[in-house]
């Protein structure tokens, strides 16, 4: 049977090996990002119906592979020269990577909403997900994290979030940029990425 302290394990086996793809970048952003993951893993877990290592793996899977976490990381650090272009140029780079965390809040509440395996839940979410029809995409600038997750959920958008210090200049977690741009034309069940200020704050 596997016990909390191999769940503690696995987590801290996937922290380890995080915290070496992200050897190449500033240890203060280094240290926020691992910070803002690991508070996101620990919060899933608590939603957890059942601790077991297949739902843990989901957390994890969800959270995104940390090679990918990195180079979508290294990519934000990089500073274009003209401040207009920063936001599509950051939104191009960044989104390539990280799974949005907060399908790691979803994956959770369906787990906890039934006791289903793993591939019942992900036939679930595909489900939402295949609808093509295309419409505005709502504006959640300045919003709460969970404001924005919660308008654009209603419209059946999958979230993606990027957690950047990058010219902050909104609230911690608040959404400070998105993509696409609001009141641009999406398909329902696709992907909008919310770039938001690390619930640790920046530096």
């Amino acid at each position: 049977m596997t016990t909390n302290e191999d769940l503690d394990q696995i987590v801290n086996q996937y922290l380890t090996r995080l915290e070496t793809a992200l050897a190449d970048l500033p240890p203060e952003r280094r240290r926020q990002l691992i910070e803002s993951i690991t508070d996101h893993i620990s919060e899933a877990r608590v939603t957890l119906a059942v601790a077991s290592e297949v739902a843990l793996r989901d957390i994890l899977d969800r959270v995104g592979q940390p090679g990918d976490i990195a180079a979508a990381a290294l990519a934000d650090e990089v500073t274009p020269e003209h401040p207009q272009a920063t936001g599509s140029r950051r939104g191009i780079a960044t989104g390539v990577a990280i799974v949005i965390v907060i399908l790691i809040v979803l994956g959770t509440f369906l787990v906890s909403r039934s006791n289903t395996s793993v591939p019942t839940t992900t036939a679930t979410v595909t489900t939402i997900t295949t609808t093509s029809v295309s419409i505005p995409v709502p504006n959640v600038i300045g919003e709460t994290l969970g404001t924005a997750e919660s308008v654009l959920e209603r419209d059946l958008f999958k979230v993606s979030v990027v957690f950047s210090c990058s010219g902050s200049g909104v609230p911690v977690g608040s959404v400070k940029s998105q993509g696409p741009a609001a009141g641009s034309s999406a398909a329902q069940g696709s992907q909008v990425r919310l770039f938001v200020t690390p619930v640790k704050g920046c530096p």
